[in-house]
C-alpha cells in the first residue's frame, strides 16, 4: 500500500484532505492549513460526508490506481484523525 502524507480537517460541516508534504518539506497539521488558507497547499479533495472521505482516502492508498513505489507508513502520523479549523482568521 502507498501513502502520501495527509491531513483531514473539518471546516464548516466539509471534510478538506490535505497533503502535509508542501515544498519538500513536511509539515505539521497546522502548518499544512495554514498553507491552505493562504493558497499556497491546494485541497487534494474537499468532501459532503465521511463515506466521501474514506472512498477517497481509499483511491489515493490503492497502489493499483496510484503509481507510487511501495512504502511503509509513517507511525508517527495521526491516521485517521480529522482536525477542526475555522477558515476565519
Amino acid at each position: 500500500m502507498s501513502h502520501e502524507k495527509s491531513a483531514t480537517f473539518e471546516v464548516d460541516g466539509r471534510d478538506i484532505l490535505l497533503r502535509t508534504v508542501v515544498d519538500g518539506k513536511q509539515r505539521t497539521p497546522d502548518e499544512a492549513f495554514d498553507l491552505f488558507r493562504r493558497g499556497k497547499n491546494p485541497a487534494m479533495g474537499t468532501f459532503r460526508n465521511k463515506k466521501e472521505l474514506k472512498a477517497a482516502q481509499q483511491i489515493f492508498s490503492d497502489t493499483d490506481k496510484v503509481p507510487f513505489p511501495k512504502r511503509k507508513p509513517d507511525r508517527n502520523s495521526p491516521i485517521g484523525t480529522t482536525f477542526k479549523r475555522s477558515l476565519k482568521r
